[in-house]
């Protein structure tokens, strides 16, 4: 028989948690995206439309702590006009396409 007693869960939940905020954190000082956002073609992006800066990527790194931890962070995508979630609108910064394949937006 296979338990987990109630101790081990929370001690797995906060290795989780601290393992992804690490993960996170190593980015952020770095300075560049994650292989996910990499692996799928994103970049990080401000609204005036500028890579990110250091206190850009603090900035929504700490807000993104603050959305996760309140869930409703996330849950505003929902409900948001353009599907931003806390920490995009927190760090005036959103996820944005590497390329743009249409012809229309690529200068001659």
């Amino acid at each position: 028989e296979f338990s987990w007693p109630r101790v081990d869960v929370e001690i797995f939940r906060a290795a989780a948690l601290l393992i992804g905020m690490s993960y996170r954190l190593v980015w952020v000082l770095a300075g560049g995206d994650t292989a996910g956002m990499v692996a799928t073609g994103l970049r990080l992006t401000t609204f005036e439309g500028f890579p990110l800066e250091r206190k850009h990527r603090v900035m929504r790194f700490v807000a993104a702590c603050l959305s996760l931890c309140t869930v409703v962070g996330h849950l505003w995508s929902l409900a948001d006009e353009e599907s931003l979630t806390w920490h995009d609108h927190m760090s005036r910064t959103f996820p944005t396409p590497r390329k743009v394949r249409a012809d229309v937006f690529r200068r001659v």
